[in-house]
């Protein structure tokens, strides 16, 4: 928790560690749960296995993501089907964007 309120403090419109670590709070309290168990991958043995949790944490009207400025490694996309996605995260897209009834 405290590397994330280093990072996007850090990146934000934020002043302090202190008023960063709200704004983190107050974006990650109400996520919908969008998949939660096992994903297909490469990597998977039949001892061991990847199982994962993909949450919506959604923000209307860019009141607190859109603060945040992205490095080098991040970037905002537009939900897409014709996206270039690793393992299940597609169909976990497609959910995001049905559930926010927006065009796929």
């Amino acid at each position: 928790s405290s590397g994330i309120n280093a990072e996007y403090g850090r990146r934000g419109k934020y002043s302090s560690g202190e008023e960063a670590s709200r704004a983190l709070t107050s974006m990650f309290t109400d996520g919908t749960l969008i998949y939660r168990g096992y994903v297909d991958d490469a990597k998977n043995t039949d001892n061991a296995w990847l199982e994962t949790i993909s949450l919506n944490f959604h923000d209307e009207h860019s009141k607190t993501y859109g603060s945040f400025q992205l490095g080098e490694d991040y970037t905002w996309v537009e939900a897409h089907y014709t996206l270039n996605l690793f393992c299940q995260h597609k169909d976990w897209l497609k959910d995001v964007v049905e559930l926010h009834r927006a065009h796929w």
